[in-house]
């Protein structure tokens, strides 16, 4: 895997999408809490919200980061937890 270095508006590009998807990483884990507190009866407060529209939400919120995790496998974009962005091409040699 190489480093490939890229203009200024790809490398923006590739920033807001790892961004976005840490960001709904994070949602959607504080909203699987949210859930699991609300089943159990130890959330602080009573949300309006069913428990099943909350899954609902959760489910849809997992599914589309699979689409990022894929999309970022097919653009060569690491995503892994490690705080750097990185934009690899396969199979490539410098």
């Amino acid at each position: 895997m190489l480093e490939i270095k890229t203009d200024e508006s790809n490398e923006a590009w590739m920033e807001r999408f790892y961004k976005e998807y840490w960001e709904l990483n994070e949602r959607a884990s504080s909203l699987s809490t949210m859930i699991n507190q609300y089943t159990r009866g130890t959330l602080p407060y009573n949300p309006a919200s069913t428990v099943e529209l909350l899954s609902v939400q959760y489910y849809i919120m997992q599914s589309y980061l699979r689409v990022l995790e894929e999309r970022a496998r097919l653009e060569g974009i690491d995503i892994s937890t490690d705080g750097k962005l990185a934009y690899v091409m396969r199979g490539e040699e410098e």
